[in-house]
């Protein structure tokens, strides 16, 4: 179940090269939007975390953060 909805998505150039000639990185990034909608904040402190299901019920700003790949392409949310 979704707890985050995600409105458009536009990737920068440099992810949209990389999905577009890496498989596994697109499905990495494909999993990783999925993990963030429903509120699995990724590579990110506890505290950070708590701040984020404490963010959901105030309509504040979330963050999360993924290790992708082989490489440890770091994405950002």
């Amino acid at each position: 179940m979704s707890v985050l909805g995600l409105g458009m998505i536009v990737p920068t150039a440099g992810v949209k090269r990389m999905m577009d000639h890496d498989i596994l990185f697109r499905v990495g990034v494909q999993q990783a939007l999925a993990n963030h909608s429903n509120g699995d904040w990724g590579d990110l402190s506890e505290n950070d975390k708590k701040m984020n299901d404490d963010a959901l019920k105030d309509r504040k700003q979330i963050l999360s953060a993924y290790n992708l790949g082989a490489t440890m392409q770091r994405l950002r949310f």
